[in-house]
Order: C-alpha cells, then sequence, then structure tokens
C-alpha cells in the first residue's frame, strides 16, 4: 500500500489518535510495514514502529516487526499482551492531543533556537530521554527557548519522530503563564518546520493534559503506549 492510501485510512478512523503515525507516513523515513482491515502497522526509520487496531489485534500481533527498539501501540489489550515479550516494558498509557486552529500569534514573544551551549541547562532539569539523544535534540535544531529580559525562562522541543514535547519552566520562573506560551510556541515550532503538530501526554499527567485542553488541542479517541526494549536502559 502507498504511503498516500495509508494515510487516508488512518484519517477515516481517528485522525488524532493516529497523528503519530500519520507524521511518520508524511516524511522520507515513514514506511508502511503491514495494512489490513483488521490494523496497520508503519515504522519510522529503523528505530520505531506504531501499531494501529481496527478490528482484532490477535489477526496482526504476528506481524508485528518485535526487532524494533521502540513499539507505540494504540490499543490497550495489545499492550497486555506484548509487555514482557522480547524485552518491552512499559510504565503508563498517553493521550494523544492535536492542534487543528491554524497559525499561532507569537509577536512580542523571544523565542530562540537553543545551541549545545544549553545542554548542562537542560539537562538539569529534563531526564526524560539519555543525554546523547538530548544532544542529538538540540544539535538538530530541535529545541527551542522562551527568554524574558535577556533570561531562559524555559523550554520546548520536538522528538526526534517528530512530536511536540520537552516542555519545562524553570522553577523560579512557574506560576507566571510561560507554561500556556511555551506550548504556543512549541505548536508554532512544528507548524514552522512542517510538523503535524502532535503530542502525546501521559495519563497521569493531569496538569499537561488540563493545558492541552486550555489551549484547545483536541484529545483523540484512543490512548497509546510506548513499549520499549529494556536493554536501551542497561
Amino acid at each position: 500500500m502507498n504511503k498516500k492510501d495509508a494515510i487516508g485510512i488512518l484519517l477515516s478512523h481517528d485522525e488524532i489518535s493516529y497523528s503519530d503515525m500519520i507524521s511518520y507516513l508524511s516524511k522520507d523515513e515513514g514506511r508502511v510495514l503491514f495494512s489490513s482491515p483488521d490494523g496497520m502497522i508503519v515504522c519510522y526509520g529503523d528505530l520505531i514502529a506504531s501499531v494501529a487496531v481496527f478490528s482484532s489485534w490477535e489477526r496482526i500481533v504476528q506481524s508485528i516487526p518485535l526487532s524494533f527498539p521502540t513499539l507505540c501501540v494504540h490499543d490497550e489489550e495489545l499492550r497486555n499482551h506484548l509487555v514482557g515479550k522480547n524485552g518491552y516494558h512499559n510504565e503508563t498509557g498517553c493521550s494523544t492531543y492535536l492542534w487543528r486552529k491554524g497559525d499561532v500569534d507569537l509577536s512580542g514573544y523571544d523565542f530562540r533556537v537553543l545551541d549545545l551551549s544549553y545542554l548542562p541547562k537542560i539537562r538539569s532539569v529534563y531526564t526524560l530521554v539519555d543525554e546523547s539523544d538530548l544532544r542529538k535534540d538540540i544539535a538538530a535544531g530541535r529545541v527551542c527557548g522562551l527568554f524574558v529580559s535577556g533570561s531562559l525562562v524555559g523550554f520546548v522541543g520536538l522528538h526526534y519522530e517528530g512530536g511536540m514535547g520537552m516542555l519545562h519552566v524553570f522553577s523560579e520562573y512557574r506560576r507566571k503563564g510561560y507554561g500556556e506560551i511555551l506550548e504556543l510556541c512549541d505548536i508554532d515550532f512544528a507548524l514552522r518546520k512542517g510538523e503535524l503538530p502532535y503530542c502525546h501526554v501521559f495519563s497521569s499527567n493531569a496538569p499537561s493534559m488540563a493545558l492541552q485542553e486550555k489551549l484547545g488541542l483536541e484529545k483523540g479517541m484512543k490512548n497509546i503506549w510506548w513499549l520499549v526494549k529494556k536493554e536501551i536502559y542497561l
């Protein structure tokens, strides 16, 4: 199946929940690995495979490439089946949010793409990825900072595969509305780079979910689970 037809199928099912898969297929690194009325599997490079279940996970499970370091699974029963197999583990599910309101007006704000001189400061508060991956994200121009009176008050970024994230406001600048501004910055950042402005938010992170909804991002009907090979963290 070609990528255009695959995107059409995903859009017909749930554009928001499958934003990651649609995003992958819009890039050269994205490929369709499997498609049937029961589900679809797409990949981004050789690191991530994302799995959609349309009707029966049992009929597509044999087609899932368990050699990939990371699986993104849009079905809880399939997640439960895969955890513990081939070294995969997972902590909690995520909700998908998508911005569909057009351009963002950020006039008057000082946003800058950050360089590697900011790596120590970012690393001191952001540890969800290992330092080598964070270094790559910064070097690739995927991390942006908000400055107020010349001081860095927080940062956001686009992950390797294109999803928005990394939002952090330094403690001394919290409770001033900068989190909302940074989220809008990330949306604008994604749009200017030609990315789909979507994000995955841990279902346990109530403040972040409230932020997405306050700003008008729309929530997908299906949760997703990131399954990662344990040995990556050893």
